[in-house]
């Protein structure tokens, strides 16, 4: 039960999905018909065509979701009484600890800027139409 929390707060918006869905579907299908026409396989079309495409819309997801759980960890940690650093913060919010508050944001920050850095190489990697723009 203790995983159970962190992986629903967690859990992907629906709207967020059928956004990223709508998005990629018509381009998708596209290259699915071009690639049909050459005759291709399913497998072949999927890995060929399908999976760089969504690739990196997948890592921005997975990316905004772990800089979601980041997040409520301040709220979720002490509603169940764990210790961790979102109770340490508010600790620090309730006793006035400046220092503790300062520190506690910076490692908050410092996270989420790293978990976004990573995002952008990962997609920057990934991405076809990034890597054309850059050859």
């Amino acid at each position: 039960h203790r995983l159970q929390t962190p992986l629903n707060r967690g859990r992907d918006h629906p709207g967020n999905r059928g956004r990223n869905h709508l998005g990629t579907k018509g381009r998708l299908h596209r290259n699915r018909q071009t690639a049909k026409s050459k005759g291709l396989g399913r497998t072949a079309i999927l890995l060929r065509d399908a999976l760089p495409n969504i690739t990196p819309i997948f890592i921005n997801a997975l990316g905004t979701q772990v800089g979601l759980m980041t997040a409520t960890a301040i709220i979720v940690e002490p509603l169940f009484a764990w210790q961790g650093l979102g109770d340490y913060f508010l600790a620090g919010v309730r006793f006035r600890d400046f220092m503790v508050v300062q520190a506690c944001l910076l490692i908050f920050l410092t996270f989420f800027i790293l978990v976004n850095l990573i995002v952008d190489l990962a997609v920057l990697s990934t991405d076809p139409r990034i890597r054309r723009q850059w050859s």
